[in-house]
């Protein structure tokens, strides 16, 4: 038997964890499944990708069965979610499969350092699941080189392996690989594709969500101690190998309009430093807000104070976000292409569409005359995902940076090699991708990342990791790809303004307000 655990992009906390299970012939006399000397068994939590393998093989040790029962354990049986599931279970015969008929070998994009010696990871596999039968395959590649692998012992199954073989540094051509069975006595050629060298941007921050976790006063007052500690950490890891060195991103300006405003001038001035060294990015908008509800002159105020602190600090800002809000409206585009901004980041929530996600484009103005680059990453919560869930936060009530127990192994493997090929097969035909590294909303900084960055690329040679600013990841995108970004022009329909008639009253007032700021402006412009 073989079981998928539910994999439900941001909902894999649904899974089944521990299990037990009972088989019957005739569905009155049962017997429960042992594993090894255990009544119970674990299947592992689910990726959240499309193309994810099977989690769990369960050998019936040929004993019949026509009935199974699969019970969640009472208090263990998830991995924290209040829903239960799972994503798929087959049941297969005992009977030997052909290895020859059956054999896949893929080229994956990771290369290892090993010794220093560059290491390429192939996986071998049978294509509808599982094989039984003991084998043992010789895997020739250039050079004179093998590598033995054994598949398969006795009654239980063979699904895949995985295996190194040492690697040019080339990332183009093809390569051969001849594979033969001691056993089977076959011998077969594979031809594969040369890895996609590939280039991850992480952007450390908060999302800043006002009133969801916290209300306005507290939310101020966490990110002024999450830009405090930012700069700390930037200042130790400045030293550390490109790519590793801690840069924060701002989200929005919200906070740090806050921060100029009511901090002493010695903060205020260690900020503006962190700023022009890099430590700090700030993000171009005011605030993550639904912009279908906008007229156009509140869409110019949105990147308003951005313009301000060019001005009086000598600052460049021309890249923005909105983050868990989805979508964008089209007058978007005209009040930043107006405002000096060049690029917007748009990181959703998990639950809306996600049919523009990892497709940059250029957007272009209705009137034809300006463009912006938008591109729309993975959900904006992979960092809780990954390793906020399994840490103190606001949840159990901590607010302060976390250093946990395990932080290389709450990362982004093996997540991240799914999810790239996964682009690849979509047609995605870049080697840039951005993800943030988010603990939660209005969380503080990840203490562990720059180490944890600096392990990762010492031992991958691909895919690189960097801990990047919104801005660099965008300056880097498009001076490598501008002539591949498509053009299109359009509205980019903001799925949560279903739900503007909750704040009626609110939304009244706020437009009000808008149109007498539009008249003040106006007749202010007439006095001068």
């Amino acid at each position: 038997m073989i079981i998928w655990n539910h994999n439900q992009p941001g909902y894999t906390g649904r899974g089944l964890r521990k299990i037990h299970i009972e088989f019957s012939v005739d569905g009155e006399n049962w017997e429960r499944l042992t594993c090894q000397d255990k009544d119970h068994w674990i299947i592992p939590e689910a990726t959240g990708l499309n193309g994810h393998g099977p989690d769990l093989f369960v050998d019936f040790q040929g004993r019949k069965a026509k009935y199974v029962v699969i019970s969640a354990d009472l208090t263990e049986g998830n991995y924290g979610d209040d829903y239960y599931g799972l994503s798929e279970i087959k049941f297969l015969g005992p009977d030997p499969v052909p290895f020859e008929k059956m054999l896949r070998v893929r080229g994956t994009d990771i290369v290892l350092n090993r010794n220093g010696e560059q290491l390429r990871h192939y996986e071998i596999s049978v294509s509808d699941g599982v094989a039984y039968g003991e084998d043992s395959l010789i895997v020739h590649y250039p050079e004179d080189g093998a590598e033995i692998l054994q598949v398969g012992s006795g009654r239980v199954p063979f699904h895949s392996a995985g295996f190194e073989i040492p690697f040019d540094g080339e990332y183009s051509g093809d390569a051969t690989l001849q594979i033969s069975s001691l056993k089977s006595r076959f011998s077969r050629q594979f031809n594969i594709d040369p890895p996609r060298k590939w280039t991850i941007y992480l952007f450390p921050q908060s999302h800043v969500d006002l009133g969801y976790t916290h209300v306005q006063d507290q939310v101020r007052d966490l990110h002024f101690e999450f830009f405090e500690y930012a700069i700390e950490l930037a200042r130790r890891t400045r030293n550390y190998p490109e790519g590793s060195r801690f840069v924060w991103n701002t989200e929005v300006l919200w906070a740090v309009d806050h921060y100029l405003r009511e901090n002493p001038p010695g903060k205020r001035k260690q900020l503006i430093e962190a700023v022009k060294k890099g430590w700090i990015h700030l993000d171009g908008s005011y605030a993550n807000i639904n912009t279908s509800l906008c007229n156009p002159e509140l869409l110019f105020q949105l990147f308003r104070y951005a313009g301000d602190l060019e001005t009086q600090y000598g600052l460049e800002i021309n890249s923005a976000q909105q983050v868990d809000i989805p979508g964008l409206s089209w007058g978007v585009v005209p009040a930043m292409a107006q405002s000096g901004m060049k690029y917007m980041l748009n990181m959703p929530n998990i639950m809306e569409d996600q049919s523009p996600e990892n497709y940059p484009f250029y957007w272009i103005s209705p009137s034809g005359k300006s463009r912006i680059l938008h591109f729309q990453t993975y959900y904006y919560n992979l960092g809780y995902h990954l390793k906020g869930r399994f840490i103190p936060n606001y949840l159990s009530g901590n607010t302060k940076p976390f250093h946990a127990e395990n932080p290389r192994e709450l990362f982004l493997d093996p997540f991240i090699f799914g999810f790239l090929e996964d682009l690849k097969a979509g047609g995605y035909n870049y080697g840039m991708v951005p993800f943030a590294w988010i603990m939660t909303d209005n969380a503080p900084p990840d203490p562990d990342l720059p180490d944890v960055v600096r392990a990762w690329n010492c031992e991958y040679e691909n895919p690189g990791i960097l801990i990047s600013s919104a801005g660099r990841f965008f300056r880097d995108f498009e001076s490598a790809y501008r002539d591949l970004i498509p053009g299109l022009r359009g509205d980019y329909t903001e799925h949560w303004t279903d739900g503007v008639a909750s704040g009626a009253r609110e939304t009244a007032l706020t437009r009000n307000n808008a149109e007498r700021v539009l008249q003040l402006e106006t007749l202010y412009t007439m006095i001068a």
